[in-house]
C-alpha cells in the first residue's frame, strides 16, 4: 500500500504560471491538517503515530512536492491506513459528493480549507498516490457545505481552557478547550466582555448562549457567549483537607457513621 502523496500546484498567467509562496504555504498547511484529522480517524486517537517528510521538490509545468508518510515506531505503523483514508475520502465526495459517517466536522473542513488557493492565483491543484490521481475542483467546496449542512442553534453552555483569543479587526473570538466532547469550540463574545476575557487566558471558563450544531455533529462547534464565568486557579481551589470541619452540624444530632449507613440504605 502507498505511503506518499504528491501534491502539485499551478500558478496563473499572471504568475508565470509560478505558485505564489503564501498560497504555496497555505496549500501544504491546508494539506497537512488534513492528513492529521485522517489520522485521527485511523487510530481514533489525537496522538500522532507518524509524521510526514518531504522527499522530493519539483518545477517544471507545476510546483510539485512528493511527502511520505513514515511511523514513529515500527510496530506501530498505520502510515499506508492514513494515506488511503485521506485519498478515499477526498474521492468520494469527487465522485458521488457523499463520504462515511466517520469523517466528522473537521476533516470535511480540512478538505475544504484545500480548494482555498482556486478563490486566488492557484489555477490547477492536484493530489497523487500509487493508486490515486485526483484534481480539485470548484464543485468540491460546494459538495462538502452539503455534507456540512446549516448550523442548530439552541440556548447552552460549555465549559473548557480559554486559549487563543483573537481581537484582530474586531474579530472578538477565542478558542475553548473542553475537558469532554468536542476538541474545540469557537466562542464570540461582545465587545464589552474583551477584559475579561483577556483575564481569562489559559483559564477554565464556564460560557453560556447561543450555541451551534452541524448537522452531522453531536457536540457543538461554535458558541456567541452571552455570559462567562471565570473559575479560579487550580492553586486556589480549597483541598479536602482544608474542608474538615467546615460544617460541625451538618448531620444534626445524628452520628456521622449512622448518617452514612442511613444514605447508602437509600441508595440501595
Amino acid at each position: 500500500m502507498g505511503k506518499r502523496i504528491t501534491i502539485q500546484l499551478r500558478g496563473s498567467a499572471n504568475d508565470e504560471q509560478h505558485v505564489r509562496f503564501a498560497e504555496f504555504i497555505t496549500e501544504l498547511h491546508a494539506l497537512h491538517t488534513a492528513l492529521m484529522n485522517a489520522e485521527s480517524i485511523v487510530a481514533r486517537s489525537s496522538r500522532s503515530s507518524l509524521y510526514f517528510r518531504v522527499i522530493d521538490l519539483t518545477h517544471a509545468s507545476r510546483a510539485s512536492v512528493v511527502l511520505e508518510a513514515i511511523p514513529r515506531r515500527s510496530e506501530h505503523d498505520l502510515t499506508a491506513d492514513v494515506v488511503k483514508t485521506f485519498f478515499d475520502g477526498l474521492r468520494q465526495i469527487q465522485e458521488s459528493g457523499q463520504v462515511s459517517e466517520n469523517f466528522d466536522r473537521s476533516i470535511l473542513e480540512s478538505y475544504k480549507a484545500l480548494c482555498a488557493g482556486l478563490h486566488k492565483n492557484v489555477t490547477e491543484i492536484r493530489f497523487s498516490g500509487d493508486e490515486y490521481d485526483i484534481k480539485i475542483d470548484w464543485q468540491l467546496e460546494s459538495r462538502i457545505d452539503r455534507l456540512l449542512g446549516g448550523d442548530a442553534i439552541r440556548e447552552g453552555s460549555i465549559e473548557g481552557m480559554l486559549e487563543a483569543i483573537n481581537l484582530h479587526n474586531n474579530a472578538n473570538k477565542f478558542n475553548l478547550f473542553p475537558s469532554a466532547g468536542p476538541s474545540k469550540v469557537v466562542c464570540h463574545f461582545h465587545e464589552s466582555m474583551i477584559s475579561d476575557a483577556i483575564n481569562a487566558i489559559a483559564r477554565y471558563v464556564y460560557v453560556a448562549g447561543q450555541v451551534k450544531f452541524k448537522t452531522r455533529e453531536f457536540f457543538p462547534h461554535e458558541i456567541e457567549v452571552a455570559s462567562m464565568e471565570v473559575y479560579p486557579p487550580e492553586h486556589e481551589l480549597p483541598t479536602l483537607a482544608s474542608l474538615r470541619g467546615v460544617a460541625p452540624n451538618a448531620t444534626g444530632d445524628v452520628d456521622a457513621v449512622a448518617f452514612m449507613r442511613a444514605v447508602r440504605h437509600e441508595a440501595e
